[in-house]
């Protein structure tokens, strides 16, 4: 009985001062967030391509564009992937796997017109030598959906997008 009291008055100034001090963390960095017309986070905002309608992540930023789907799991039938090139220079992106975890079809639109689709890409198996996939001609945006999702809807080159 004695050793738990000696414990005790050991320890009670301890729990005495452990919630005095100030935090010791700094808020994190906010990033500087687009318009939310111009940005989203997840798969949520609907597009019509063709006869088909999908839900789609908007990507419209550099580390945005460059992270792509690397890394995520798959799509479903219903979601997407639109990188938006109307805010830079770019007109004929070439895109690669890179860190690729499912097959995807590609399709390439110019002013809310497929001019291209590329599909079955394959997912790598490796992260070496990995091709580079480029668009048919100039074009304003890029539609990255579940491989065989353009052959199921009957997607082809000359169908329109409905943002």
């Amino acid at each position: 009985m004695k050793r738990i009291q000696i414990y005790i008055l050991l320890l009670s100034p301890l729990f005495l001062f452990a919630g005095c001090n100030e935090p010791t963390f700094a808020e994190p960095q906010r990033p500087n967030v687009q318009s939310e017309s111009t940005i989203s986070t997840a798969y949520d905002i609907p597009i019509t391509v063709g006869d088909a309608s999908l839900l789609v992540e908007v990507v419209a930023t550099d580390e945005t564009r460059a992270q792509g789907l690397s890394g995520r799991d798959p799509l479903t039938e219903q979601q997407g992937m639109l990188f938006d090139f109307t805010n830079t220079t770019i007109r004929q992106p070439s895109f690669w796997m890179k860190d690729m975890k499912f097959n995807i079809d590609i399709i390439w639109i110019a002013d809310n017109k497929i001019i291209g689709i590329t599909p079955n890409v394959p997912a790598p198996t490796s992260n070496e030598s990995l091709p580079s996939y480029p668009p048919p001609g100039d074009i304003t945006h890029v539609l990255e959906v579940i491989a065989g999702w353009s052959q199921r809807n009957q997607i082809k080159v000359g169908d329109t997008i409905q943002f």
